[in-house]
């Protein structure tokens, strides 16, 4: 934090080995074009050894090697971070969302935001959580059933083989297993 209307970001930076650093986050404002202009700017420059890139559709990463003395500088100049230029200030002052009917609203403060999303977010977990529990229950009644049908067969209860349909049915009726015959019917 560096004051009451801002804050510093930093971007996602990790010492894979000795001299070997991987970038997966950039600082918000900070586009993947301009942190690799910089990057070859530094090569260039002999900062840095070599890059690459490992994007994905979703994922950025960059793999950076050093040499052991460059990895000295990374030390003297506020560590990866510093050395990569991976930290911005971001002003508190301006901040716009849209709200929950989808106008863009001016927000005060980080709490303001909190107050009138989570309310929102808080109803959409909730709703998610009762359809995965719907989901859960559907599955469990699905095996249970087959797992009902499976003992029925193995414990002599009800067989298959060589026996006509109708029997077959009867026999899955009077064991409860009324599920797997309306199955049997349309399927």
């Amino acid at each position: 934090m560096l004051g009451g209307t801002s804050v510093m970001t930093e971007g996602c930076v990790d010492q894979v080995d000795a001299t070997t650093f991987r970038v997966t986050e950039l600082p918000p404002r900070r586009s993947i074009e301009s942190f690799k202009a910089a990057l070859l700017d530094m090569q260039a420059a002999g900062q840095i050894k070599s890059f690459r890139e490992q994007h994905t559709e979703r994922d950025m990463e960059f793999i950076i090697k050093l040499t052991p003395d460059q990895m000295e500088a990374v030390q003297t100049q506020g560590g990866p971070v510093g050395f990569f230029k991976l930290s911005s200030p971001m002003s508190l002052n301006n901040m716009h969302l849209f709200d929950a009917d989808g106008r863009i609203q001016r927000y005060e403060t980080p709490e303001d935001i909190v107050r009138a999303h989570v309310p929102i977010r808080l109803r959409l977990y909730e709703a998610r959580h009762r359809y995965m529990l719907q989901q859960l229950d559907r599955d469990l009644a699905r095996i249970t059933k087959r797992q009902a049908f499976v003992a029925a067969l193995v414990s002599g209860q009800l067989a298959l083989m060589a026996r006509p349909r109708a029997d077959v049915v009867a026999d899955m009726l009077r064991l409860g297993l009324a599920d797997a015959v309306v199955r049997a019917r349309t399927g």
